[in-house]
């Protein structure tokens, strides 16, 4: 479940590209164009107060769950399309639907972790995740908390580093209880059909261990 899901507001990165040359068996990083540049922060919503972001919105989905607010919760932040007024990042917040979302964003986290723990092998892994996916998707989410939202102004570039324009970006911040979220996945492998062969269920025994552990 990257990405995924969080956008950092203090530490904007240009894009790396990668490239490989064979020159006597060695691999050369492609350099990056000096004109590249990073998004600048122009504005946001505590400036005007003289004070800085809140943490959670500088900080990647395992780093928050590391902190001992959140240490008992899976955390989840979502941003908004750019928009070039404020209102209208603001309306985004506004008909926002967390659980919806949510239930999107599990959704395709549980599809992704299934196929890297499946290595490739279509064995019934297809139908089970959609089996999976069903459950989660009808869960109710329970103990589903708006942590808070902020909003940002950026200065965006184009590739020859002239200025494309002003963005503003809204971002969600949700929780939801560890023993809640596990216990819905939980119940979405008891609930599957059975295996249909030894295959089949050393697959899902693989793919079972991963949603446990890497979720």
């Amino acid at each position: 479940m990257k990405k995924t899901l969080i956008v950092l507001v203090t530490i904007f990165f240009a894009l790396l590209v990668l490239g490989c040359k064979s020159t006597s068996g060695s691999a050369k990083p492609m350099k990056v164009s000096k004109k590249v540049k990073q998004p600048e922060l122009i504005d946001h919503k505590n400036l005007k107060w003289g004070k800085t972001p809140p943490e959670w919105v500088s900080l990647e989905r395992n780093e928050i769950e590391a902190m001992d607010t959140y240490k008992e919760k899976y955390a989840f932040v979502f941003e908004s399309e750019k928009s070039k007024d404020l209102d209208g990042a603001k309306l985004w917040l506004e008909n926002f639907a967390a659980p919806r979302e949510l239930s999107r964003m599990i959704s395709q986290r549980v599809k992704d972790v299934a196929a890297s723990a499946a290595s490739g092998t279509t064995d019934g892994i297809e139908k089970y995740t959609k089996e999976i996916v069903k459950t989660v998707s009808a869960a109710e989410l329970n103990g589903l908390k708006k942590e808070g939202d902020y909003w940002i102004l950026q200065r965006y570039f184009d590739p020859n580093g002239e200025v494309e324009g002003d963005f503003y970006s809204v971002l969600a911040f949700y929780s939801i209880p560890r023993k809640t979220l596990d216990g819905i996945i939980a119940t979405a492998i008891k609930n599957a059909d059975a295996p249909k062969n030894q295959n089949e269920q050393k697959v899902r025994a693989a793919v079972n261990r991963a949603l446990r552990e890497e979720f």
